[in-house]
């Protein structure tokens, strides 16, 4: 039914797809045909961002794509569909679970009923493959600090503030990686007592995680935010590097 154009790889990381995760998924690994679902949250200012006013009617969105096209007809906006917009001042009077009550609830349907497509002749199931968006946004998705300076602060791992700048592998004996049974811990934690503002950087628990097919520690990041932002600041520094210590001394 669906053609992405990518040849699944076991050595070169080209796509979601070749990653372990995908090639072991309970759901996406049997039903090649099943819906792979991508969403994205971002919040955006819809008056000047400048003023005092700011702030105040900034809306929240969550959109969705399917992950089986190719990159050049995902990028389109024709097919970048709109999914929830929020007032995000709402969120802080009502919080991400009556928004995402609705998203989810149809997604249980996908995830445990088979539906009908008019132009396939069989039955597909479907579930969230990926959410992304930037750091700030996605923590306050799932529910984990949404402040960058705390003692734990990564969604990833257990690792602590003053290691950040010397960790730069998961096989360092510093790292702990953060895993479901771990995650779920925690967020029972917090609802045996609410005063704690936070357990291990986890503040509640999200509702995505009562689906099937996915959880908030599946470990996956938008590229945009985390490589594209910096790579520009990292390629002038290697670049000097390279040219004051190791070409100039040679």
């Amino acid at each position: 039914m669906f053609n992405s154009g990518h040849n699944l790889k076991d050595v070169v990381y080209f796509d979601l797809e070749d990653r372990l995760y995908m090639k072991s998924h309970p759901l996406f690994s049997k039903e090649k045909n099943a819906l792979q679902i991508q969403l994205f949250y971002d919040d955006f200012e819809t008056a000047n961002p400048l003023g005092s006013k700011k702030s105040i009617h900034k809306l929240g969105g969550i959109y969705f794509t399917l992950r089986h096209f190719p990159p050049k007809f995902n990028s389109i906006l024709v097919n970048i569909h709109l999914c929830a917009l929020i007032h995000t001042q709402d969120l802080k009077t009502y919080g991400f679970d009556s928004i995402l009550e609705p998203i989810v609830s149809d997604l249980k349907v996908l995830e445990t009923e088979v539906i009908e497509v008019p132009v396939f002749s069989g039955r597909i199931h479907g579930s969230i493959v990926q959410v992304t968006g930037d750091n700030l946004g996605i923590h306050y998705l799932f529910g984990f600090v949404e402040s960058f300076s705390a003692r734990y602060c990564y969604r990833f791992c257990l690792t602590e503030k003053v290691d950040f700048q010397t960790v730069f592998s998961e096989d360092d004996p510093r790292v702990t990686l953060q895993t479901k049974h771990m995650h779920s811990d925690h967020c029972q934690t917090i609802q045996l007592n609410p005063t704690l503002p936070h357990v291990h950087s986890v503040k509640h628990a999200c509702l995505l995680n009562s689906l099937q097919y996915f959880n908030t520690t599946d470990k996956s990041v938008d590229i945009m935010h985390d490589i594209l932002g910096v790579a520009q600041c990292e390629e002038k520094l290697v670049t000097v590097y390279l040219y004051t210590v190791v070409f100039y001394n040679s």
